[in-house]
């Protein structure tokens, strides 16, 4: 049934770039995670950053952020 299929699935894995957000919470901003995940373009960049941030960080880093 839909129901025990829905309870077996199996959690998502981080990408390396949430990942790296995440265990760089203290000192992340979007300059630091451009320079680590060597991105060049401007607007790929803040789009990725900010998915990110809405996803996977808690709301009290998401103030400061």
């Amino acid at each position: 049934t839909t129901n025990s299929k829905s309870k077996n699935k199996r959690q998502r894995v981080l990408a390396a770039d949430a990942y790296w957000c995440v265990s760089n919470i203290t000192t992340l901003n979007l300059k630091a995670f451009a320079n680590n995940q060597g991105f060049f373009e401007r607007r790929r960049c803040h789009s990725r950053y900010k998915a990110i941030i809405l996803n996977y960080v808690s709301e009290p880093d998401k103030q400061r952020l």
